[in-house]
Formats: C-alpha cells, sequence, structure tokens
C-alpha cells in the first residue's frame, strides 16, 4: 500500500530547519539596523563637532582664556554662554524628521575651555561634546 504525503517526524524536522533559518535571518537584519543606525549616529555627531568648532573659532578666543564656556545652536547660528559649574548650560538640539514630521530630538551639550599657550596669540582649545549615546573631546590650537 502506497501512502502519500510526509510522517510527523519529517514535518517536525522541516518545522525545525525553517524555525533555524528564520531565527538567523532574522538575528542578522537585526545586526545590520544596528549598525547602520550606529553609523548615522557617528556621522550626527561629528557634524555637531564640527559645527560647534566652528562657532567656537568665530569667537574672540582671547577674551576666554583661563575660562570655559558652552557653545549653543540660536536661529541667528551660534551663541556662547557662560559655563556653570552644576552643568547647567543650554545644548544643541537636533530635530530627526520622517517626512517633514518630526519624530524624535537629540540634545548634546558642547563646552570648551580656553588656556594661553606659550607664545604671544597661542590658544589651546579643548572642547568636550556630551551626547546621549557618545561623548568626545577634541583639542585645537588656535592664534589669534
Amino acid at each position: 500500500m502506497n501512502k502519500s504525503g510526509f510522517t510527523l517526524i519529517e514535518v517536525l524536522v522541516a518545522t525545525v530547519i525553517a524555525s533555524v533559518a528564520l531565527i538567523g535571518t532574522f538575528f542578522l537584519l537585526q545586526g545590520s539596523f544596528r549598525q547602520s543606525q550606529t553609523v548615522i549616529d557617528s556621522t550626527e555627531f561629528e557634524e555637531v563637532f564640527l559645527n560647534a568648532r566652528n562657532c567656537i573659532f568665530l569667537q574672540d578666543i582671547p577674551s576666554f582664556s583661563g575660562s570655559t564656556q558652552s557653545i549653543s545652536y540660536n536661529s541667528n547660528g551660534c551663541a556662547v554662554s557662560a559655563y556653570s559649574t552644576d552643568f547647567n548650560f543650554p545644548g544643541i538640539t537636533l530635530w530627526k524628521s520622517l517626512q517633514g514630521i518630526p519624530s524624535s530630538t537629540k540634545v548634546y551639550y558642547s563646552y570648551f575651555s580656553v588656556t594661553s599657550g606659550t607664545s604671544t596669540g597661542e590658544y589651546f582649545i579643548d572642547h568636550h561634546l556630551v551626547g546621549d549615546i557618545r561623548n568626545g573631546t577634541r583639542k585645537y590650537k588656535a592664534y589669534r
């Protein structure tokens, strides 16, 4: 007597193999999405760093010597304000939007300190940027 169809054990083995393949595919996709988000976050972070750096260099660097200041963005571009010891200073807010609809915001805090160098007109700038996901420091040398 010929029976057509599959036995129960064949169905269970096929289900297990398909499940393992599907779960593996989901893990690969999840890793890919996570990696792409990391690249996007890194790009945004470096963009904020460069914009804040440009704001710093537009300021009168010698007048900041020996102090720590913070950078924020306003409607006119850049604004510098005094740094307080309780970390109370304005931040740089980035709006992310999807098809023109704001979906999330990220806030970065950028502050810098200026010290005089050994040569006349030489200044060292320590620039710090603090965000939700990453923090960074850059050191610059300016001549004024």
